[in-house]
C-alpha cells in the first residue's frame, strides 16, 4: 500500500509504500535522503504528485551541420532525415538559428543549429 509524503528538502509529494516506513529514503527529484517518518505525512500537498522516479528535468541537444547525418554541403533532405529520426527517440524542434562559425581557410560561413528538447 502506497502512502502520499512530502520530501523534507524539496517539498515534493511522493508516493512511497509503507514497507519503508522507518527507513532512510532517496527523494527522486531532489536526490537527497530523509527518514521516512510520520512526521512526511499529513502535509497538505504543495506540489502536483508526479509518477514516481520521474524527475521534473529536461534535456536538451544541439543539431548542427557538423552531426553525424551530414556530410558536405547543407541537404534539406538529410535535416528532415535527421529530425525524424531524433523524434522517434522522442526529440522535438524547440528553436531554429543560424550562427557565424570559421570555415577552413577562416572565411566566415552561416551554420544552421536547430535546438530540440525531451523529457
Amino acid at each position: 500500500m502506497n502512502v502520499n509524503i512530502h520530501c523534507p528538502n524539496c517539498d515534493a509529494e511522493l508516493a512511497l509504500e509503507q514497507q519503508w516506513h522507518g527507513h532512510n529514503v532517496e527523494c527522486p527529484y531532489c536526490e537527497k535522503k530523509f527518514l521516512f517518518s510520520d512526521d512526511a505525512q499529513d502535509r497538505s500537498p504543495r506540489r502536483k504528485l508526479l509518477p514516481p522516479l520521474m524527475k521534473p528535468a529536461r534535456e536538451y541537444k544541439v543539431l548542427t551541420q557538423r552531426d553525424k547525418w551530414f556530410s558536405g554541403t547543407f541537404d534539406p533532405d538529410k535535416l528532415e532525415g535527421a529530425i525524424n529520426a531524433y523524434a522517434r527517440q522522442g526529440w522535438r524542434v524547440v528553436g531554429c538559428a543560424t550562427a557565424s562559425v570559421p570555415g577552413l581557410l577562416t572565411e566566415l560561413h552561416d551554420e544552421l543549429v536547430v535546438i530540440m528538447e525531451r523529457n
